[in-house]
């Protein structure tokens, strides 16, 4: 398992804009757990709005 670095944050709201991008308890709680309240809280929390934003995500990883 990584740790997310401050660095990874910055870039990703570089690209999808800081409001598209979520570390908040409670937004990662949400978004980390099924209907039925199982899993774990997500490191963060990102809302690409379209193909080529989730391209970006995924070559900062």
């Amino acid at each position: 398992m990584t740790t997310l670095t401050p660095e990874f944050v910055i870039g990703l709201r570089d690209l999808l804009g800081p409001a598209y991008v979520r570390t908040d308890e409670a937004t990662r709680t949400a978004y980390g757990v099924d209907a039925l309240k199982r899993g774990t809280p997500a490191d963060v929390v990102v809302l690409p709005a379209n193909t080529a934003e989730v391209a970006g995500v995924v070559k900062l990883c």
